[in-house]
């Protein structure tokens, strides 16, 4: 099954919470399946670790210098989405492209753990080197 996850976070709570609203609806608008918003805990007044180097990582999303600097010393809301395999292809296509405020962030990580195994289960991308596929129409 493909599961998709989207981490919105920033250091605004009403605007996450805001964009997460958005997002609900926008999955309840198209019937998809779909769990969330999760809320996490707050990371207080966020800073690097003394050794880590450009790019951080915040809730699994690499960020680079000029990212970072508005989340310096500031706490981050965060909010996570879990989308199912059918229908929520358009959807996390749209979100994923979808302009968002400038002190949001987002991650979006996706798990397929469809193939079980030679002939068994749903293998979308299989080839059999005995068939002939043809190109041409």
């Amino acid at each position: 099954m493909e599961t998709t996850h989207l981490v919105i976070f920033g250091p605004v709570n009403d605007e996450v919470n805001e964009t997460a609203d958005q997002i609900r609806t926008l999955c309840e608008r198209k019937g998809v399946e779909y769990q969330g918003p999760h809320t996490f805990e707050v990371i207080k007044d966020w800073t690097p670790d003394r050794d880590d180097e450009p790019p951080y990582v915040i809730n699994g999303r690499e960020m680079a210098k000029e990212e970072v600097e508005p989340l310096l010393n500031r706490s981050i809301y965060t909010r996570k989405f879990e989308f199912y395999r059918y229908g929520s292809d358009d959807v996390v296509k749209q979100l994923s492209f979808r302009d968002y405020p400038e002190s949001i962030f987002v991650s979006i990580a996706v798990n397929q753990s469809e193939f079980q195994g030679w002939n068994q289960g749903y293998a979308p991308h299989t080839y059999d080197p005995a068939t002939d596929y043809k190109t041409d129409p």
